[in-house]
């Protein structure tokens, strides 16, 4: 599984937040699979983020959600998604085209209960 598939719906929201407001500062290519990143947060504290993604589990950062603990937090989300633009816009287009088909399917119940409504009287 990778780095998308092992992280939360939140912190793949935050991370793309993050990635878009620029709070990637730093990337370094260590290897084709790892890389060693500085994230700041919101408070402008800034993170130490090392990404193994043929190991994602491996990654570390220094926040506290995921210090010492095998969790993939926004910080590491966001360094994917710098490393990876392309990523960033496939994530972005998934969720756009989910909340596309989740007001269709909105709508459709919307009519589907006034048709009823309107059989009725």
């Amino acid at each position: 599984m990778g780095l998308k598939e092992l992280s939360s719906y939140r912190s793949m929201w935050k991370g793309y937040d993050y990635y878009i407001q620029g709070n990637v500062l730093e990337i370094e290519k260590l290897n084709d699979q790892e890389f060693n990143a500085k994230v700041r947060n919101d408070e402008n504290k800034i993170y130490n983020i090392h990404l193994d993604l043929n190991h994602p589990r491996k990654s570390t950062c220094n926040c506290p959600p995921a210090d010492g603990r095998r969790v993939i937090c926004k910080h590491m989300v966001s360094s994917y998604f710098a490393i990876f633009p392309e990523k960033a816009k496939e994530y972005i287009e998934e969720i756009e085209r989910y909340e596309k088909e989740e007001e269709e399917r909105f709508q459709q119940t919307i009519n589907n209960n006034a048709r009823r409504t309107n059989k009725r009287h």
